[in-house]
């Protein structure tokens, strides 16, 4: 159903577990069950410089109108969810080839790979 590079929107939890917010998240790859996507975080809050496993698109971006964003926005590599797909609403946009390859240059630096 939902491709590995696909932007979709869906309940992603919040670290606590007590709630949960509709946002845009980066399918990374499917679960073991045929329902489950594992994803990433998209946020667009500003990101302390600090943060070493985020991904920046900026509308000024060559791809970026591709990815369905509306504003600036960062991929948080180091907040990822495995979710069923009846969570997520439905794709709104992709990465282009370039910010794929960063996001799994990041995941490999991340899990030390």
């Amino acid at each position: 159903m939902f491709e590995r590079g696909e932007i979709v929107l869906a309940k992603f939890p919040f670290s606590s577990l007590e709630s949960s917010k509709r946002r845009p998240c980066l399918i990374l790859t499917k679960g073991d069950s045929q329902e489950d996507f594992i994803v990433a975080f998209i946020t667009s809050a500003k990101l302390p410089t600090h943060f070493n496993f985020s991904i920046k698109m900026t509308p000024q971006d060559k791809y970026f109108l591709e990815s369905g964003l509306k504003v600036e926005s960062f991929i948080r590599v180091d907040k990822v969810a495995t979710l069923h797909e009846s969570l997520i609403s439905g794709a709104i946009g992709r990465i282009s080839l370039t910010v794929k390859e960063e996001v799994f240059t990041k995941i490999k630096v991340l899990y030390g790979l």
